[in-house]
């Protein structure tokens, strides 16, 4: 059986409640805007089910990336978690800002993307998150996501954004053009 998990602009999941789904809190929904079809035979497993891309040269971009996920909200960050390990990522995974600098602390040489919420709770938000990945002297990659309007948010321009909710695909791009404009800028480094 496949379903949706969606997100409002507040960051809680919503649609109707399936009993009996593996993640308590998480609601399912047929009009919410898709961001993952989960395939709950297989959601709790280490196997998950392959889906084909849409775009080959985005997934192959993508293809064993390191990426430190950071989401406060459990059913939500697990549904991405599969999201990302079905496009060929390595996946660590954390619920706050504090964890995720522990996470970064210990295995920063270990992460090329920090792909995190930008409202949690705790002390450390996505935009401080962001500044603190700066300061670890490997070359981290920040991709930030909000369902917040950017007025609510304190957008900030140098770190990209990805406006939730998003589908799949749309995150595989993100990712793929946060880790080409890399690229770009150690092409044109070495070209000086």
């Amino acid at each position: 059986m496949s379903v949706t998990v969606s997100s409002d602009r507040r960051g809680r999941t919503k649609g109707l409640p399936y009993p009996g789904q593996p993640f308590p809190n998480c609601l399912l929904s047929r009009r919410s805007p898709i961001l993952r079809h989960v395939n709950y035979a297989t959601a709790g497993s280490q196997e998950t089910t392959q889906m084909p891309s849409e775009n080959a040269a985005t997934s192959s971009a993508i293809f064993d990336v390191r990426v430190l996920l950071v989401e406060d909200d459990d059913p939500l960050r697990s549904s991405i978690e599969l999201i990302l390990r079905d496009l060929g990522c390595r996946v660590l995974t954390a619920g706050n800002g504090e964890e995720a600098l522990d996470v970064l602390a210990a295995s920063h040489r270990e992460i090329d993307v920090v792909f995190s919420d930008v409202v949690m709770p705790g002390r450390v938000s996505g935009y401080q998150l962001a500044q603190r990945v700066r300061d670890f002297p490997s070359r981290i990659r920040v991709l930030l996501t909000s369902g917040y309007p950017l007025d609510a948010r304190g957008y900030d321009q140098n770190t990209p954004l990805l406006d939730k909710p998003y589908t799949e695909e749309q995150l595989a791009t993100a990712l793929a053009a946060l880790l080409q404009h890399e690229s770009d800028d150690q092409v044109n480094d070495r070209g000086r």
